[in-house]
């Protein structure tokens, strides 16, 4: 089995995404073939364009069995795009609370189209 993860790239020098990268050490410890591709989180037309371009083109190269996006943000939403194949999506804490910051990516308010489109979305962390 073979696992593209796409995984929101922090900002350089930090221990960005700790958790997801442990997640993908421990999959990939289990036999799992996986490849990760940083995801430059941005609502720029022309970033978010490149970065669909950027996941179909890793895609193509690494031909995985699923995709695996960290985050029901712009992350998903441009995998969910990007993929035809299975897309599994996993929401943390902040992507599954609405903020008046969001604006038209909220979570909450495409929640219905990252379901309609991906294979499976882990909801590790209810809302409260």
């Amino acid at each position: 089995m073979k696992v593209l993860y796409i995984v929101p790239q922090g900002p350089p020098g930090t221990a960005s995404m700790i958790f997801a990268h442990s997640e993908i050490d421990r999959i990939a410890a289990s036999g799992v073939t996986t490849e990760v591709l940083s995801f430059r989180s941005s609502m720029r037309p022309d970033v978010l364009y490149n970065q669909i371009k950027s996941i179909r083109s890793r895609i193509r190269q690494f031909r995985p069995d699923i995709v695996h996006a960290h985050f029901g943000t712009i992350t998903a939403f441009a995998t969910v795009i990007a993929a035809e194949v299975p897309v599994i999506i996993t929401f943390r804490e902040s992507d599954l609370n609405h903020s008046p910051t969001d604006g038209w990516m909220s979570p909450l308010r495409h929640e219905h189209e990252l379901e309609r489109r991906a294979f499976h979305i882990q909801h590790p962390i209810r809302r409260v």
